[in-house]
């Protein structure tokens, strides 16, 4: 997780690594805006230092590709430093895989509502058929009855298809 503690004035003390390595390396006592641009992730900063009160957002950076990070400011209790006031931890999780698998499971349930949906369709017009117009004519009923069971086939395996995948994921 990449974290950066800060002074009361939001310069930079210290940061690790993977600080380093999503920013760049800052120079101790450069200013958190020098390298963050975003306006919620330096708002959020300044309502802390103002306040003294942990807080957090999520944010997105697009370029150059999609990743979404909880980033958290909140004061450290730590002895105080001769001339350094209080002190402040800002860290960065990474939170992408977890919305890429929100976003898959998501689309997943689309489709998989609409493929259930295609059979469910054809089974009720064919029984509504079957109730109605065809009544009373067998070849008809045969042909139609048929065309059910291959539906009811399909989404028997599309209801298997779905367990088996639940079935995965609790393992």
């Amino acid at each position: 997780m990449a974290a950066l503690a800060l002074d009361r004035d939001g310069a930079v003390l210290i940061q690790n690594r993977p600080a380093g390595r999503l920013f760049g390396n800052l120079p101790v006592g450069a200013h958190l805006s020098a390298r963050i641009r975003s306006r919620a992730i330096l708002d959020m900063v300044r309502e802390t230092l103002r306040t003294g009160e942990a807080n957090q957002i999520e944010h997105a950076e697009r370029l150059p590709s999609q990743q979404v990070y909880i980033v958290r400011i909140t004061p450290l209790d730590l002895p105080r430093l001769p001339d350094t006031g209080r002190l402040y931890l800002l860290t960065f999780r990474d939170i992408s895989e977890l919305r890429r698998l929100d976003q898959m499971r998501s689309d997943f349930v689309a489709n998989a509502s609409h493929e259930l949906r295609t059979p469910l369709a054809s089974l009720r017009g064919f029984i509504e058929t079957l109730q109605g117009p065809a009544k009373a004519d067998p070849k008809a009923q045969e042909r139609f009855l048929a065309i059910m069971l291959d539906q009811s086939t399909r989404m028997s395996r599309l209801v298997d298809d779905l367990l088996s995948l639940s079935r995965l994921e609790l393992k």
